[in-house]
């Protein structure tokens, strides 16, 4: 790449922490207070705008034009709060990909119900990499903003201002969005992080389940795991490990552990050995195991891009076939057990 033909440096590329993000969104919500109306009118509109959305996806109407905005940070821990005029109060809980705690959101929303008890409460989770674990933030009362809410939000400041902190940000964003959906265009060996992360929250509506990056020692791995049939003594399940599907026993007891696993591995081969699984290259011991390999990347590519609903229609075929092999174990040991 010549020196002329180089990507211009981006602040956020420096500086991509959540940290960061915070006080990008404390900027701009600061700008939406109507002192700076004539100072900045795009900057102005921008921040208005983003306050707006909040106040719709939260099911409130949006506040009068000439609300004061006072931006706090860390208030209690929450990320950003904001004050509008003397009706409401904005809450963001802002993530990258990093992923709320257990109880987090339920305790900010108790905190704010007792410090605002007569406002309007805008209680905003807001993410800009693509999270397996926020499916649970609408049932304590949180509404998502997700990374193309925001983009659509800065989208139309950008050829009426010159202003590099906002530019530079939507550069960011947009580079994001391209990386997660390159699954789409991608050939499959130059996936990245962000594609996955794409491509098994593209699936997760189809199976259920969850994903999540699983660490180890060579730098772990984008996983996707679903199925979970219970079977005597343990629970067998599918788990994508990135390109490689696995199946996998889930066994509580300590006890017997390495039987129930060979145990299984028998059954799974047996049933599903003429369908492309083979046994895994290395047996190991502990609450969850692997008893069996598929021998192929179970992606399907059509004109050298993935073909998304011909890979779901395989991925859902191998579930029910796994599906299969447990009810009929299941009822074969039954059967035996009362003989």
């Amino acid at each position: 790449m010549s020196r002329s033909s180089a990507r211009v440096p981006n602040l956020f590329d420096y500086a991509p922490s959540e940290l960061t993000q915070d006080a990008f969104l404390a900027w701009l919500l600061a700008w939406s207070d109507p002192t700076f109306a004539a100072r900045d009118p795009c900057l102005h509109a921008t921040g208005r705008r983003f306050l707006a959305a909040l106040f719709e996806r939260s099911g409130h109407a949006p506040p009068p034009s000439d609300a004061a905005v006072e931006i706090r940070r860390e208030h209690k821990d929450i990320d950003l709060l904001a004050t509008v005029g003397d009706r409401a109060v904005v809450a963001i809980e802002d993530k990258v990909a990093n992923v709320h705690h257990p109880g987090q959101l339920l305790r900010y929303r108790e905190h704010l119900e007792a410090e605002f008890p007569l406002r309007d409460r805008v209680l905003i989770y807001l993410t800009t990499i693509e999270q397996a674990t926020a499916l649970d933030v609408e049932a304590q009362r949180w509404k998502p903003f997700v990374r193309e809410d925001l983009i659509e939000t800065l989208r139309p400041a950008r050829d009426q201002t010159d202003n590099a902190i906002l530019s530079d940000f939507l550069d960011r964003l947009e580079g994001i969005d391209a990386r997660v959906k390159a699954y789409r265009t991608e050939p499959l060996d130059q996936w990245d992080e962000y594609a996955w992360r794409g491509y098994f929250s593209r699936l997760q509506p189809e199976f259920g389940g969850h994903w999540d990056h699983v660490p180890g020692e060579a730098g772990g791995f984008m996983g996707f795991w679903w199925g979970f049939f219970d079977v005597p003594d343990a629970q067998l399940y599918l788990q994508l490990e990135e390109e490689l599907l696995v199946v996998k026993i889930h066994v509580v007891s300590g006890i017997g552990r390495s039987a129930v696993r060979d145990l299984w591995s028998a059954h799974v081969l047996r049933e599903l050995g003429p369908h492309g699984f083979g046994r895994p290259k290395h047996l190991t011991l502990g609450e969850t195991m692997t008893v069996a390999c598929y021998e192929f990347d179970p992606r399907v590519v059509s004109g050298g891009k993935l073909d998304f609903a011909a890979t779901v229609a395989r991925l859902k075929e191998l579930t029910r076939l796994l599906r299969r092999v447990a009810m009929q174990v299941s009822r074969e040991r039954d059967g035996s057990l009362r003989s």
